[in-house]
């Protein structure tokens, strides 16, 4: 049997064979969706002393994992071995070791490598960079963020006065990094992409809000935090259901382990859209030994990682039911996001609303 890729150059023979080759790839899709929960999952083995291979899996409804894609990064000699899988946005994902970035369409296997991002001399730890990556509707244009900062590590600067950079690259012909302006403070690790900005939890207790940018205008903006969490709660994580941008965290209760999801409607005010108990969709959890983190879908669903058992929880708030999902691999999983394939190739233009 053919690859996917494969068969979709032969679209290029003639008109009869661009329908007929549309007409199997609809039916592929569907039979994915079948069998399939719209999640996939990474994680990575290193093969040797300068080579780490990632790998990209579809996840089924029994747990079992088929391999999509298979990506090869250097590393130098010393380096740890981390990969990371950013959000999917638009059936596109970006992989990364923090040096070389690679975007991927895992249905068609298409791969396009970014060139390495010049780091500032004062940025000596690789771990503390902070990564973005989105899709401008009006440009349509896909673009990279990366952050760099100092380490904070016997740094006589107070934490105010540690520098910041960041740069930006954006797929098209001109595949370069070029600097930009953005604030001088502190973001998490994680992001979401939704509506054409990139989100960032910043700050630190008790002081904590969301940092936008736009990646339309290239410009950073702040937004605060729902009032009841100012100051006293910093969110587990960002998410995007319902197209809007979201809140994930617990009740403002000690040890309380109900999660809680605020939404920012239309015109820029939290609610508080959904509150989940522990009770429901945490059998599995373990008190004091589980760390986890949630993936909102539009289809009213969340993915809650869970350490202790080796896989996750996928719970649908609307049946208030929950399924626990355990992989079958014995290598160390990385991550898993809800994901929307296409078959467009990487720069096509995207016509739909990004999932």
């Amino acid at each position: 049997m053919l690859p996917l890729k494969s068969v979709m150059k032969l679209k290029c023979v003639c008109k009869a064979w661009w329908l007929l080759i549309d007409e199997f790839i609809g039916l592929y899709l569907k039979r994915i969706k079948e069998s399939y929960l719209d999640i996939i999952v990474f994680d990575q083995t290193r093969v040797s002393d300068d080579l780490v291979e990632g790998y990209v899996y579809s996840l089924s409804t029994g747990g079992v994992l088929a391999t999509l894609m298979t990506l090869p990064f250097r590393i130098t000699e010393g380096e740890g071995a981390h990969i990371f899988l950013m959000q999917s946005v638009n059936g596109l994902i970006c992989v990364t070791n923090l040096d070389e970035f690679k975007v991927c369409n895992p249905l068609t296997g298409q791969v396009v490598t970014l060139p390495e991002c010049p780091r500032p001399l004062y940025s000596n730890i690789k771990g503390l960079d902070r990564l973005g990556f989105g899709y401008s509707p009006l440009k349509d244009e896909y673009k990279v963020v990366k952050i760099f900062q100092s380490s904070c590590i016997n740094n006589p600067l107070p934490h105010e006065k540690i520098k910041f950079d960041y740069a930006l690259c954006t797929l098209g012909s001109d595949l370069s990094w070029r600097k930009i302006k953005g604030p001088n403070y502190f973001s998490q690790f994680s992001f979401v992409y939704c509506n054409g900005s990139i989100y960032w939890i910043a700050g630190l207790l008790p002081d904590c809000w969301i940092l936008e940018f736009d990646l339309e205008n290239e410009t950073f903006t702040s937004t605060s935090l729902p009032f009841v969490l100012d100051g006293r709660i910093r969110p587990k994580s960002l998410a995007v259901m319902e197209n809007c941008l979201c809140i994930v965290t617990f009740m403002p209760v000690e040890h309380s382990r109900d999660i809680v999801i605020w939404r920012m409607d239309d015109d820029g005010k939290w609610v508080m859209k959904y509150v989940i108990p522990v009770a429901e969709y945490g059998q599995c959890w373990r008190p004091g030994n589980d760390q986890f983190w949630v993936n909102c879908l539009d289809k009213h669903k969340i993915l809650v990682e869970l350490v202790s058992i080796g896989g996750w929880i996928l719970y649908d708030i609307k049946s208030k039911a929950s399924q626990p999902i355990h992989h079958d691999t014995k290598n160390c999983i990385k991550t898993a996001c809800f994901y929307w394939g296409n078959m467009l190739p990487i720069g096509a233009q995207q016509s739909r609303k990004t999932k």
